[in-house]
């Protein structure tokens, strides 16, 4: 089939990389912003997260945990797309990055947006 709107097309690769790293080729919209802000802001917090999104702090932190490798679901496992370290200016806070996993996804993002 002709492609009519080509923009929209690597969008949807985009999307598929995404859901098929993930285990259970499931990857609901309020994951991928979290995990793309994440990507794109290394050494966020939940906070800035809220902020940016709009979404509820049980939201991000529930799409943080998934991220990190606890999935709410004790049978699921999590990506281990993001790791927390604890802030060293606040003992309760902690900041975002991406682990090698996560990188190796952001890497196919990028090989498919330079093709």
């Amino acid at each position: 089939m002709q492609v009519s709107n080509p923009p929209i097309v690597q969008q949807f690769k985009i999307l598929e990389i995404l859901r098929k790293a993930s285990d259970t080729n499931e990857m609901p919209a309020q994951l991928i912003s979290t995990f793309l802000y994440v990507a794109s802001h290394e050494g966020c917090n939940q906070e800035d997260l809220m902020k940016v999104t709009g979404m509820s702090s049980s939201a991000v932190s529930r799409n943080v945990k998934w991220l990190i490798g606890q999935h709410r679901l004790d049978h699921r496992d999590g990506l281990k797309w993001i790791r927390r370290e604890r802030r060293e200016d606040e003992h309760r806070g902690y900041r975002l990055f991406l682990t090698a996993q996560g990188m190796g996804v952001i890497e196919q993002i990028h090989e498919e947006l330079t093709v």
